[in-house]
């Protein structure tokens, strides 16, 4: 089946043939790019292990504003809760202390609710997987409006993101200091 008879044309190319992302995804959903670069003497005394840990203990906790938003969105889409119950986060760090934050459904959330009532599924409990119907949910497609979770939820709270990010990275990384200066193993503020 081709993408335009899908309805994915709403998403955009990003020059890409055929309106579609590397990885096969619908291009330009909800993708901010920051950057900054910490300069801390913490992390020459910390192992590299122990400065990745840190960051992304950091990283996760600076997305759960975000997150929160994602999931208050998706209650007023509500069928069975199941969009909002399936809000992740998740966290890709690359070896050079580049990472990724990736707030959406998982993947790999599937809840039943109520049972088939007609046809060869009939008695069998419905699967729902909220990952499946996000994009479509997100961007509207052929005889349904756009609803999105997502995109509002990352342009309200990208500041606050943005700004708790770097409090606390750098309170991670103090942490992380201290306990190796007591001779303690860092296992995350708590």
């Amino acid at each position: 089946m081709s993408v335009a008879k899908r309805g994915y044309e709403a998403f955009g190319t990003r020059g890409r043939p055929g309106g579609r992302a590397a990885g096969g995804r619908p291009a330009g959903v909800g993708v901010v790019r920051a950057e900054f670069r910490l300069q801390l003497g913490l992390l020459d005394l910390l192992p590299e292990r122990t400065v990745r840990r840190a960051v992304r203990i950091a990283v996760n906790g600076a997305a759960v504003p975000v997150r929160d938003r994602a999931r208050a969105n998706a209650l007023a889409v509500r069928r069975y809760g199941h969009l909002a119950q399936s809000m992740r986060i998740k966290v890709k760090l690359y070896p050079s202390l580049k990472f990724v934050t990736v707030i959406g459904p998982s993947a790999s959330f599937v809840r039943g609710r109520t049972r088939a009532r007609k046809g060869k599924r009939k008695g069998q409990v419905r699967k729902f997987r909220p990952a499946s119907y996000i994009f479509p949910l997100e961007r509207g497609h052929p005889g349904r409006r756009p609803r999105p979770v997502l995109a509002p939820a990352l342009t309200a709270g990208y500041p606050a993101y943005k700004a708790a990010l770097f409090a606390r990275v750098s309170a991670e990384l103090r942490a992380a200091a201290a306990a190796r200066q007591a001779g303690g193993a860092y296992r995350g503020r708590r």
